[in-house]
């Protein structure tokens, strides 16, 4: 199998090792091709539950020939040999996969092409409702095109009365298995705003690995009237219709299809249809028939011609039946003349539309039963019809029961109103008039937070929101709140401005279970990017803000949109087409103001966090400074080679990592032994120093820790410790003791100065990140130091040693500048001293045996050689001055406390003796030249004792007393003649060779001549 998996060359390929996991990667997958192996030894075989679950999907089995027809008779599609070739059963598998795959995407496309061309309303939903696909019948029968509605959801078609109930049967239909369904019966809008009953059927497909969601039809509701009646009411002059429990238009003969509308059609809601002009009159009057259950009679002035229409609506166990007929002489029993009735009845229509005019609410009551309701008072309860219902339905319990108590008061007004809640929650103030002379009584419904007061307190909360406010969610989520609240709108969302693009930051909507997740929109020619400059609050109608609209997918009539600064703005939209239009801009500016300046004062405290925590790094990052500095000193102090890596090792266990966990609890200083490419620890600092004793620290680069490593490649080295990742048992076993220990990580880095290697630093730390970028370069600097600090004490120990150790070595390179120059005079070169320059190379005096001509002209054409002259006037020897531009191997023997004797060249190669201090690691040494140059050969070790103790210690004394520079100026100009009589060089030219100023090199003799007589006078005043 794993050689087959391999070889297979698909996009996915999962590999389940127990059954049960592959029965459910089945159900949850696409799945093209099974491959599974076949015993038909096993008692419950794998390959008859995987055909009972696949369906139709291929299954690949593995089995050898004999048992081939036992699998395609369990279920398998085909059968491949296990000792076939990879390759073979690869190619075998994919052309099986590849046939079901085309055969299932061209069944998926004849089923999309079939839908699409079906005049059937289809969505595709998930869980919440939200459309994944919508059917091109959407277009014709809805008035939407298909790419309007995807990704909105369905709820926002459906009528606000029925959404919860549409919400629970998606929910309930997603939680069954797949292939349930549930059907309901509700109103769906289309563009035009007209509602329709359907029946809307809800099946369960989540799980279908093709559909993955919910499929959703529509369909016209059932006519409940009979043929033949339809027939003969068909027939009939007069308008006649009749509407279901949900007011949905059941039945209209041809002239009240007249009268209504010519969309009038089974299922339509019949208040989408009904003429303005009639429909305020047939809502109240239709609404008390239902609510009463009694007959109703009125009048309403006929739309389609120059009369009036007796109506009459008779409730029924259904919904409404209801006849308009012409108004003739005799129907009229007023009292009054005609002339008289016509102006009564307009005085009764124009009180009527003054009333509906209203913004506030207006009931009247008998005995606590509202007889009459203008529409305002019905968007305030959120009803569709009041009349015939007690106050109490209305009012809650303590607001119902003061109305009451006023409506039976002798006194004629109150002026004052009642405070209290409407039975949804919603906060009003009521104000309640009995009618003189009359048993009923009318009240004033005014919702609290369209009055100033309201207003005030709504700003007054949001304000003492905002000042307490920790974060930039709960300033939007107050500030759009509280904009909606104030607007009266249905959304209301904050935008932040991100590149030209405005993007829902926080939205909030008046009912609180329709979720509506705006999509972000581009800035550009949209109306809101004007009001992102303007000073306050402004309103758009639809036509103006379609652009805003349809991008973002909010459905709305009126925009109104908040500048808070010139990267945020709210906005707030309604359905209502005349929203917006009364409210008072005041409080959502103080509103957009103060969420200003909470977020400035919260950017300002940010700003200050941010500070405060930049100024806390650097100050750790100044202490850590001032640790290393610390460790700096105490290295460079130290007096001897042991106490610079007891010092060195104290100073890294005492760095405290800034920007990473953990500390480093162990540190210690290894010493390379070429002999047995080994390791061995000499200091250590810290916890569990135990650990180190006997362990295998080999000088390999593939060695499983770091020191190994890092000794082998002479580079830093950090590594996480993990188990079993070494390469032999012993190092396996190293790693798991120092993982026992709590170690998991290390460092190491080598001690060197300049091309030689005095050790090796290791530290342990208690966490795998301890070691970043910081906190290396610390140890590399630190180990770099005591690098110097050893190299200095071993050139101080070198000068007071008793004996030195002469070496001879043969040097092989051809371009070391001094072994080119003895070969080309073909003689013997002793150096006498040599001094480097400032501006790099050196200077070099050496003597020729010869007291002829020193071949200066032959050597001055080399390329290294800056300038070379006689000096002195020795006759049996040539004392010259060397000016080279290249280091030379003298300075390399020179920085570790070795001193050139003489550079003798014999054939192709050059002999150099020279002698090392007696504390001197010879083969150190060596390699370490060999580095440098390569093919160099040891070829004689001898020992000899120094000079006098005396001189030993006066030249270390002037080691101590002089410095570097002062030391080779001195040197420069004794072996220069500046001291002879006459003066073989002056001091400019002595400068020259120096590479330094003039008066810089004055200075610097001076100084070395005043430090040898203080010397001189200082010891004779002691004696």
């Amino acid at each position: 199998m794993a050689a087959l998996e391999s070889s297979v060359d698909v996009a996915s390929t999962w590999r389940e090792r127990e059954l049960a996991a592959a029965l459910d990667r089945l159900e949850r997958e696409t799945v093209h091709c099974v491959v599974c192996e076949f015993d038909p030894a096993a008692v419950d075989p794998a390959l008859e539950s995987l055909a009972a679950r696949a369906g139709a999907v291929p299954i690949v089995a593995i089995t050898d020939g004999e048992a081939a027809n036992r699998a395609l008779e369990a279920g398998a599609t085909d059968a491949v040999d296990p000792g076939d070739d990879p390759s073979v059963m690869a190619a075998r598998v994919e052309n099986v996969a590849h046939r079901y795959r085309l055969a299932d995407d061209r069944s998926s496309d004849r089923h999309r092409a079939i839908l699409d061309s079906a005049d059937v309303l289809v969505w595709i939903v998930d869980d919440r409702g939200t459309v994944d696909y919508a059917s091109p019948a959407v277009e014709t029968r809805l008035g939407y095109t298909a790419d309007e509605l995807e990704r909105t959801t369905l709820l926002d078609l459906v009528h606000p009365d029925d959404r919860a109930l549409a919400r629970d049967v998606l929910s309930v239909t997603a939680g069954d298995p797949i292939g349930s369904r549930e059907t309901i019966t509700l109103r769906l809008g289309d563009s035009d705003g007209i509602w329709q009953l359907v029946e809307l059927t809800a099946v369960n497909r989540l799980d279908d690995p093709i559909v993955e969601g919910l499929v959703v039809t529509a369909s016209e509701a059932a006519s409940a009237v009979d043929e033949d009646v339809e027939t003969a009411i068909g027939r009939l002059r007069d308008p006649f219709f009749t509407l279901g429990s949900d007011w949905e238009l059941r039945y209209a003969n041809e002239s009240a299809r007249r009268l209504l509308s010519e969309r009038a059609r089974p299922g339509t809601i019949v208040w989408d249809v009904l003429p303005e002009s009639i429909r305020d009159p047939f809502h109240e009057r239709l609404q008390e028939a239902a609510t009463t259950d009694s007959v109703v009679e009125f009048e309403i002035t006929d739309p389609t011609a120059d009369g009036r229409l007796a109506v009459t609506a008779e409730p029924d166990d259904d919904g409404l039946t209801v006849h308009a007929r012409e108004r003739t002489t005799r129907d009229a029993r007023s009292p009054y003349g005609v002339a008289e009735s016509r102006r009564l009845r307009e005085r009764l229509e124009l009180l009527e539309s003054t009333v509906d005019a209203l913004e506030d609410g207006v009931a009247v009551l008998e005995d606590g039963t509202i007889r009459l309701a203008n529409a305002s008072l019905l968007e305030l309860t959120g009803e569709d019809a009041l009349l015939g219902r007690e106050i109490d339905a209305v009012f809650d319990d303590a607001l119902a029961e003061t109305v009451r108590e006023r409506a039976r008061s002798p006194v004629v007004r109150w002026m004052d109103p009642v405070r209290g809640e409407l039975d949804s929650g919603r906060s009003v103030d009521v104000f309640v008039a009995p009618l003189p002379n009359d048993e009923r009584t009318v009240c004033v419904v005014r919702d609290r937070w369209r009055s100033g007061a309201a207003s005030l307190s709504l700003v007054s909360r949001a304000v003492t929101t905002l000042a307490s406010a920790e974060t930039s969610t709960e300033i939007r989520r107050s500030v759009v709140e509280a904009v909606r609240s104030c607007a009266g709108g249905e959304f209301a969302g904050w935008f932040l401005v991100d590149d030209g693009t405005l993007r829902p930051a926080t939205v909030t909507t008046r009912d609180q279970s329709t979720g509506i997740d705006p999509r972000p929109v581009s800035l550009e020619g949209t109306s809101i990017a004007d009001a992102l400059g303007a000073d306050g609050p402004t309103t758009y109608e639809r036509a103006t803000a379609d652009t805003f609209l349809s991008r973002s997918g909010i459905r709305a009539e009126r925009v109104l949109a908040v500048p808070v600064s010139a990267r945020n703005v709210v906005v707030a939209t309604s359905t209502d087409p005349l929203a917006f239009e009364s409210i008072d801009p005041r409080p959502i500016e103080a509103l957009a103001d103060a969420a200003s300046t909470a977020l400035d004062r919260l950017e300002q405290r940010t700003r200050a966090r941010e500070e405060r925590r930049l100024r806390t790094r650097l100050e750790d990052a100044i202490d850590a400074f001032d640790r290393v500095r610390a460790g700096e000193r105490a290295i460079l102090a130290a007096g001897s080679r042991e106490d610079v890596e007891r010092r060195l090792c104290e100073a890294i266990v005492g760095l405290d990592p800034v920007t990473t966990a953990g500390t480093i609890d162990l540190a210690w200083v290894g010493r390379v032994d070429d002999a047995t490419e080994t390791v061995a620890p000499n200091v250590r600092i810290g916890r569990d120093g135990d650990v180190l004793e006997s362990a295998p620290f080999r000088v390999d680069p593939d060695a499983a820790e770091p020191t190994g490593r890092s000794a082998a490649t002479r580079t830093l080295v950090v590594d996480a410790f993990e188990r079993g990742r070494a390469n032999a048992d012993d190092d396996s076993a190293w790693i798991g003791r120092l993982d026992d220990r709590g170690f998991r990580s290390g460092l190491s880095v080598p001690i060197e100065h300049e091309t030689f290697r005095y050790g090796l630093l290791t530290a342990y730390a208690d966490d795998p990140s301890t070691f970043d970028e910081r906190i290396r370069r610390v140890c590399e600097h630190l180990a770099t130091v005591a690098g110097h600090a050893i190299g200095a004490i071993e050139r101080k120990r070198a000068l007071l040693a008793d004996s030195v150790v002469e070496l001879e070595v043969v040097l092989r390179s051809d371009d070391e500048p001094l072994s080119t120059i003895a070969h080309r005079l073909g003689s013997r070169l002793d150096v006498r001293a040599i001094v480097p320059r400032s501006s790099g190379g050196s200077t070099v005096y050496c003597t020729v045996a010869s007291g002829e001509d020193a071949g200066e002209g032959e050597i001055d054409s080399l390329a290294d050689v800056e300038a070379v002259e006689r000096v002195g006037n020795a006759t049996t020897e040539s004392a010259i001055e060397l000016v080279l531009e290249e280091s030379t191997v003298a300075e390399t023997i020179a920085e570790h406390g070795g001193t050139i004797r003489s550079i003798v060249p014999v054939d192709d190669r050059t002999r150099l003796v020279f002698d090392l201090p007696e504390t001197a690691e010879v083969r150190s040494f060596v390699d370490a030249l060999e580095r440098v140059y390569p093919g160099t050969e040891l070829v004689a070790r001898r020992e000899h004792d120094r000079s006098m103790p005396s001189e030993r210690a006066f030249d270390a004394t002037i080691s101590d007393r002089l410095s570097d520079q002062q030391r080779r100026t001195l040197e420069t100009a004794y072996y220069a003649g500046f001291f002879e009589w006459p003066r073989e060089r002056t001091g400019e030219e002595v400068a020259t060779s120096l590479g330094v100023s003039q008066p810089t090199f004055s200075r610097h003799i001076r100084t070395a001549q005043r430090k040898l007589l203080e010397l001189l006078f200082e010891e004779r005043t002691d004696e």
